[in-house]
């Protein structure tokens, strides 16, 4: 894992930036933010090794982000988290990806991974190893991001995205891909709130940290336009 700032961490896989997912260490837990893809589970298991699990959170339930999450979950004995909205489908009494039968299908092919009961249904408000659940939907209905008040670090999903669509890793902020939206004019709405909580590092679910706040400025003023 490679330290991102006090307290928080992002697993490292082959793929660098493609599915990120993190791990937050504090008030006495050891929480898993996001499970990327089922191929990550030893990647994810060896990473976690002489660390302490209390918690298992995604921001939101698609299968690039809830592939390891029932695994983590039975070895470490501890419940699942996500928004009420997500929750029927990461136990999978509902899609993954309602808007198109394929892209189920592929997700479910290629990176989604066995689903679990969720214990914990979030709203807004909620405290998580001293971060706050904020509700911005639009990519999918429950979508979450986590913000800690005391520096403003920000783990914002699918919100937005940090990286380019063909290579992965080259930094650029963007809106995630529309045909993976469930609602884009409402994520765009989303994005524009992420700005007004004014985060000081954003910390995306695919892309580099984004550490220059001016970027995203110029970027929300364009989608504005």
């Amino acid at each position: 894992m490679k330290l991102i700032a006090p307290g928080v961490w992002r697993f490292t896989f082959l793929w660098p930036y493609a599915f990120n997912a993190y791990y937050l260490e504090a008030q006495g837990q050891g929480v898993v933010v996001d499970a990327s893809t089922r191929w990550d589970w030893l990647h994810i298991k060896h990473q976690l090794r002489g660390r302490k699990v209390t918690q298992v959170v995604l921001t939101h339930a698609h299968p690039d982000h809830q592939g390891c999450a029932a695994k983590l979950c039975e070895r470490f004995g501890v419940p699942l988290a996500c928004h009420q909205a997500d929750a029927a489908a990461a136990e999978g009494q509902a899609p993954l990806v309602p808007q198109s039968a394929l892209l189920e299908t592929l997700g479910n092919i290629f990176w989604a991974g066995p689903r679990s009961p969720v214990a914990r249904r979030l709203q807004e408000g909620d405290q998580i190893a001293g971060f706050t659940v904020y509700h911005l939907p639009g990519h999918t209905p429950g979508h979450v991001i986590l913000l800690r008040q005391s520096d403003r670090v920000a783990i914002v999903g699918d919100v937005i995205n940090s990286n380019d669509y063909i290579m992965g890793f080259i930094p650029l902020i963007r809106q995630p891909p529309r045909v993976f939206s469930l609602d884009p004019a409402l994520n765009r709405a989303s994005i524009r709130r992420l700005w007004s909580l004014k985060p000081s590092l954003v910390c995306t679910g695919h892309g580099p940290p984004v550490r220059d706040m001016r970027r995203l400025e110029r970027f929300v003023a364009r989608l504005s336009a």
